[in-house]
């Protein structure tokens, strides 16, 4: 074999390893609102309802209210996390109200989407949607049952559910592959349990490393939002 082979046989492997390892960098992440403690105290005793009446566990996740998910190089984070920093942030009221099933694979605590919520959601799509990659995974795999506006989403944002689609909630429980079971355990719930409103202050803007269903499996960084300052 020539010199000039292997060094363009040396070449073409390294250019693939760097193309790997960008790659590899580009997971799916979360931009969340974390609430005060006593919503995710009330959460955690609705979840442990939930997995009793749906029969199974719920995965790794943290009480979150998302604003917007992406599929995003590692070295974007730090990008987004600044801007959304420079945004003027304060700690702000959440209003919870009733518990459903959305297509039996999610039950989650519906919310008011106030002028403030909706606002913040718009303002963190223009910041991180930029730096998005691909579509997320559970968007790609549905995205032949979804209505036109959600595909159209999909192809612009990379996940549906967003600007005039946005419906802010907290998700309680997690399912896949989707059962319709889920639907009953909903149902059931909210007979044994009448007394779900609940208001409660948002305490930081997280950004976070998503699963599969949109759960959260690990905290990155988070803003407090009566300091302003960055925890990592």
């Amino acid at each position: 074999m020539s010199l000039r082979n292997i060094l363009c046989g040396l070449i073409l492997a390294f250019n693939c390893s760097l193309s790997c390892t960008e790659e590899d960098q580009i997971k799916e992440y979360g931009i969340v609102i974390f609430p005060s403690a006593e919503v995710a105290v009330k959460a955690a005793k609705m979840n442990t309802e939930l997995q009793k009446l749906s029969g199974s566990e719920d995965p790794t996740n943290f009480w979150h209210v998302s604003l917007y998910h992406l599929a995003c190089s590692r070295s974007d984070l730090n990008h987004i996390i600044g801007q959304v920093k420079a945004l003027p942030l304060e700690p702000f009221n959440l209003k919870f109200k009733d518990v459903y099933c959305t297509a039996d694979r999610w039950i989650d605590w519906g919310m008011e989407n106030t002028e403030l919520l909706h606002e913040l959601h718009r303002k963190i799509v223009k910041i991180a949607r930029p730096y998005k990659k691909w579509p997320l995974q559970r968007a790609s795999d549905i995205y032949e049952t979804l209505l036109p506006d959600k595909q159209a989403q999909v192809n612009t944002y990379g996940v549906s559910g967003v600007l005039e689609l946005y419906t802010p909630h907290m998700t309680l429980f997690y399912r896949y592959p989707a059962d319709t079971t889920l639907q009953e355990a909903a149902k059931q719930f909210a007979i044994e349990n009448s007394e779900v409103e609940m208001s409660g202050n948002a305490s930081s803007i997280g950004l976070v490393e998503l699963g599969y269903n949109g759960n959260i499996t690990k905290i990155i960084k988070c803003i407090n939002l009566r300091t302003t300052q960055i925890i990592s």
